[in-house]
């Protein structure tokens, strides 16, 4: 399938662009995770030596960012779907012609 008319480019453009964005927030949020993690095996290890509520507000930002990316990653699936129907749609009006 090729893409033949600048409106079909645009459309690809602008999803590959909110992907890209889409996959560094991701690694950005795996880093996050990992960090995470660590701390929490601190935590475990020698519960006296940090501070717990600090681990708590950690832990709460992070599940916010992580609902938030959730939303980002949905709305992102499906806009590439409807950009894809929307390009199949157009290769077979195309192909009838």
């Amino acid at each position: 399938m090729w893409l033949t008319r600048y409106e079909e480019v645009e459309m690809v453009r602008k999803v590959r662009k909110m992907l890209g964005k889409v996959r560094s927030e991701c690694l950005e949020l795996l880093r996050k995770v990992e960090t995470h993690l660590g701390h929490l095996s601190d935590l475990m290890e020698n519960p006296f030596a940090h501070d717990s509520q600090a681990f708590r507000n950690e832990h709460e930002v992070l599940e916010d960012e992580l609902a938030a990316f959730a939303k980002r990653f949905r709305y992102a699936k499906k806009e590439t779907f409807k950009v894809t129907e929307s390009l199949m749609d157009s290769a077979d009006i195309a192909e009838r012609i």
